[in-house]
């Protein structure tokens, strides 16, 4: 019997559940390893920090895709991978075996990267962490008026802090910085300037001043 494990439920592993559900492979046991029971769909993120959608909205149980198919859910993260030996340990002391292993994590963030951030900041991956945390923080904000910044000019930081403006208000301050490069440095040019008007007409603030790492500390009470 071959060893199918699929490690992440990402996006790419939702599909193939999917089709190993309207199609089973033979002579194979399919295994998912997830840390979570439910994926959060990244592009409703910023929706939901704006308040459009409910947290229910953005989350796909990947439970049901796993037992539709007669497959396998183990609810782990793995902490290490043996190549040669083919497998896998989980954060649990479990190790998996495996004879075809497809990897699906996303992308991890560094926590290290900014003194301060760990203590201070709220990461946006993993997004189930993310959205516990900040839902707790909008919660305890009320409708007070708040500073905001969001790290990193992408796509997603331009999402997210147009988010944020229409979440708290014309009354809060919200910023973006990038440390040197412009905004939406990765996309075509013409891209660039429609996120500085969509940032000035929102009053979102730009800083693509470069220098010295600087350091998260907390603001004021």
């Amino acid at each position: 019997m071959t060893q199918l494990v699929l490690l992440g439920g990402g996006h790419a592993h939702l599909q193939v559940l999917r089709g190993l559900a309207q199609q089973p492979l033979e002579r194979t046991e399919v295994t998912l390893v997830s840390p979570f029971r439910s994926l959060i769909y990244s592009g409703m993120v910023p929706g939901w920090l704006a308040g459009h959608y409910q947290s229910a909205d953005c989350t796909i149980a990947l439970g049901p895709l796993v037992a539709r198919g007669g497959m396998r859910f183990v609810q782990a993260a793995a902490v290490s991978l043996d190549p040669a030996a083919r497998r896998l340990r989980l954060d649990d002391g479990r190790e998996i075996g495996y004879d075809v292993l497809s990897v699906d994590i996303g992308s991890a963030m560094d926590r290290e990267a900014i003194p301060g951030a760990s203590e201070h900041g709220l990461f946006v991956r993993p997004m189930e962490h993310f959205m516990e945390r900040a839902q707790a923080a909008l919660a305890r904000a009320g409708h007070a008026v708040r500073d905001a910044v969001v790290v990193g000019g992408g796509a997603a930081g331009v999402e997210l802090a147009l988010a944020l403006r229409y979440r708290l208000g014309a009354a809060a301050r919200i910023g973006i910085v990038t440390g040197g490069p412009p905004v939406l440095e990765a996309y075509p040019a013409a891209a660039r300037p429609r996120g500085r008007r969509a940032h000035q007409r929102g009053g979102v603030a730009v800083f693509e001043q470069s220098g010295r790492r600087g350091a998260a500390e907390p603001g004021p009470p």
